[in-house]
């Protein structure tokens, strides 16, 4: 018997807190999802608006890459004070898998062979529902 109160109170309290919402979140999910056919490459990174080629930079030295298969999804969290600060893109490059294997780093830095760039603002974010779709068209 103090099993089942004490396991109802546990599912009690843990209803409330999920279902509590903050308004001062800081904090978005941005899910991108990969729809092509074939596995791709994602790199993120919020930059300022007069610092859009700034994420060739990064690319070249950051190794936080995440590979996404067919119909996986990657979930990224943007900082909204952030983008209300003055850090107000967000940018994807997308790369194929067959992308990385036809040209080095180096090469798709120096010629830019991204087979996607998004370049977005608070507001596209909020448009797009925070999703982004890559189909591999484009």
């Amino acid at each position: 018997m103090k099993t089942i109160h004490i396991f109802t109170i546990l599912c009690l309290f843990s209803t409330l807190t999920m279902s509590t919402t903050c308004d001062g979140d800081v904090f978005s999910n941005v899910i991108i999802a990969n729809q092509s056919d074939e596995p791709i490459y994602v790199y993120t990174l919020e930059t300022p608006s007069d610092e859009i080629c700034t994420i060739y930079s990064y690319f070249q030295r950051d190794k936080t890459i995440h590979k996404l298969g067919k119909n996986e999804t990657f979930k990224d969290i943007v900082d909204t004070e952030r983008m209300e600060e003055g850090i107000d893109r967000y940018q994807v490059l997308i790369l194929k898998q067959s992308t990385m294997i036809r040209y080095s780093k180096e090469e798709i830095i120096e010629k830019r062979t991204f087979d996607k760039h998004y370049i977005l603002t608070w507001k596209d974010l909020q448009s797009m529902r925070f999703n982004i779709t890559y189909t591999g068209k484009r």
